[in-house]
């Protein structure tokens, strides 16, 4: 259980982290933020889950789930430009 709630609430801190750092002309509010990075926190978390193996040390669960977190809100703001 430990083993998925601190990459979870680890890439959603680097999410809301990442939008508050990169704070310019956003039209998104906080909501959809902390909505976007669970999301690609919980999608890191499923792909860690099932790509790597058992034993690798949770500081590798925790980068893809910050690559999860970061990707859904890049990919949300470049999809929001067309």
């Amino acid at each position: 259980m430990l083993r998925r709630i601190v990459p979870l609430s680890f890439g959603f801190g680097v999410g809301i982290a990442a939008r508050f750092l990169l704070n310019s002309h956003h039209s998104v509010n906080l909501l959809l933020t902390i909505t976007l990075s669970l999301a690609g926190s919980v999608a890191g978390q499923i792909a860690a889950e099932q790509l790597l193996p058992r034993d690798c040390p949770i500081r590798v669960y925790l980068a893809v789930t910050t690559i999860g977190a970061l990707a859904m809100l890049l990919a949300f703001s470049i999809v929001k430009e067309f």
